[in-house]
């Protein structure tokens, strides 16, 4: 038999029709409401008078049809020679108890019916087209799981619905959309599902997308223009793939995008500036790739943009400073990203920044000060960033911050009594990393309370500090501390210009590797 869809006839708006339009059948059968879409056009063809009959066929009440004055008598005289077609010809629908939505042609008036009968529930029936579109990417992406015998969006079948950790492997379905009897695709999660080949543009007729995941697979290819259709979708990641090229300048039609994830791919080129009418845009995840030029000054106009991660990469010029205009931003990652310093000091204003991340940088360097009123901070690596000068007290009394990494700079002076003040109320710094400076000074006993300090390759030349065990999370090597080497326990420390003992056999390397 023929297949027909959607795509078949022309494209009409489901409304719901008043009688004697609409058809109600009778009461004493099943409550469940069955919506069935026909379409009528006043030029069609009768290229499938078999639907038609399979349709009446099925309804005890079809001559209220005929009575509505829905159908003319070609349609009277198509049931009329119904019964020299074969069942097999009647067979239309291909999910079996879904049998009652149908495509019909047949004249009179050129204005979609929207039936509500009692009987078998459509409520949860695919949209044809969008079935078709799947088998397609199915077959395209050779994944196995997804069962087409079943209709998707059911409610009693195999098709994944909610959402397990790592959504892993989901088909999600909007089926209560305004004058549409048809359920819709709106969410398809397909992480670490092994897929390979390249990203089929048929995803594009999901139209009522709105989230795609195809996170942590094998895909390889370009990105298909075709995406930038999907004016429903919000949510786009596509990121640890093998996905090469540029991003398609259409991406920036996607008008209701929140959040765009493209990590670590094998991605170049020049970042659209049409990026940039995406209003709603709250994430954008580009690092691991190898984009390269400036970053868009048309970036500057994200008014909601509150993560953005774009390391590794091979960009060009200064770090922008537009970016102070993020006044969303609480994530920003910039590390190795081949920007150059210096660290605008308008960044100062972004007081919402939790996590800060830059490093790596060439050009010109940067002071501390632009961190002082970044009060919320609960991550700052600064690390081989061209930070100079001394560290601002005030960073010690961040009550949030975790984890400071400000190694492979030109510090100087010594840590700020500050740090060990906070520490005494309870704040919790559990990483300290402020190797390869030049700092000096004291070290006190409040550093052995954190988890892991990293202090190696600077200038402390003071006694050793007492307090300091093999146990202790601690890495001092690279300094100049004064020892009392009848103490074993401080043979263990690498200082500038040691000579090992050659005589004990019980000497300890430790290597810093960053």
């Amino acid at each position: 038999m023929t297949s027909t869809s959607m795509s078949d006839y022309p494209p009409t708006t489901v409304v719901s029709a008043s009688p004697p339009t609409s058809v109600v059948a009778d009461e004493k059968r099943d409550s469940v409401d069955t919506t069935i879409r026909m379409n009528l056009h006043s030029d069609g063809p009768y290229d499938h008078p078999d639907l038609l009959v399979s349709f009446l066929q099925t309804l005890s009440a079809f001559q209220d049809l005929v009575d509505s004055g829905a159908f003319v008598d070609v349609a009277q005289d198509t049931l009329r020679r119904g019964d020299d077609l074969s069942q097999e010809r009647l067979q239309y629908n291909r999910y079996g108890s879904h049998q009652l939505k149908r495509h019909l042609l047949v004249t009179k008036t050129s204005s979609p019916v929207h039936f509500v009968l009692p009987g078998d529930s459509t409520a949860n029936t695919t949209d044809p087209q969008e079935v078709k579109a799947l088998e397609i990417i199915a077959k395209k992406l050779q994944y196995k799981k997804w069962n087409f015998s079943e209709d998707p969006c059911s409610e009693n079948g195999s098709w994944i619905k909610s959402r397990d950790k790592n959504n892993e492997n989901l088909v999600s379905c909007n089926c209560t959309l305004d004058g549409d009897s048809f359920c819709h695709i709106t969410q398809i999660f397909l992480k670490r599902q092994n897929l390979s080949g390249v990203i089929p543009p048929e995803f594009a007729t999901l139209t009522y997308l709105e989230e795609l995941d195809l996170t942590r697979n094998y895909l390889n290819g370009s990105l298909p223009v075709e995406l930038g259709s999907l004016v429903h979708l919000k949510n786009l990641s596509l990121g640890i793939n093998r996905l090469s090229g540029y991003i398609p300048k259409e991406f920036g039609n996607l008008s209701s995008l929140i959040s765009l994830v493209l990590l670590s791919n094998n991605l170049s080129g020049r970042l659209p500036r049409q990026l940039a009418k995406l209003s709603a845009l709250k994430k954008l995840h580009i690092g691991s790739n190898q984009f390269s030029g400036r970053i868009p000054i048309s970036f500057s106009r994200f008014k909601v943009l509150n993560d953005f991660r774009a390391s590794s990469n091979n960009f060009e010029g200064e770090i922008p400073d537009f970016i102070a205009k993020w006044k969303k931003i609480s994530i920003l990652r910039l590390e190795a990203s081949s920007l150059k310093g210096p660290i605008p000091s308008k960044f100062s204003s972004l007081i919402n920044l939790k996590d800060l991340r830059i490093s790596d940088l060439t050009g010109g360097g940067s002071d501390l000060s632009f961190v002082s009123n970044l009060k919320n901070l609960k991550i700052l690596v600064l690390r081989n960033a061209l930070i100079y000068g001394d560290i601002r007290p005030v960073i010690g009394e961040f009550k949030n911050l975790k984890i400071l990494d400000l190694g492979f700079n030109n510090l100087t002076g010594q840590i700020p009594d500050t740090f060990k003040t906070q520490r005494n109320k309870g704040y919790d710094l559990q990483y300290l990393y402020l190797g390869n400076n030049t700092l000096t000074g004291n070290l006190n006993s409040w550093l052995g309370k954190i988890s892991h300090v990293d202090l190696s390759f600077n200038n402390y030349s003071v006694d050793f500090p007492s307090w300091v065990t093999r146990d202790t999370q601690l890495n001092l090597i690279g300094n100049s501390f004064k020892f009392n080497f009848s103490e074993e326990r401080n043979e263990a420390y690498l200082q500038r210009n040691f000579k090992c003992n050659k005589r004990d056999r019980h000497c300890k390397l430790l290597v810093s590797i960053g």
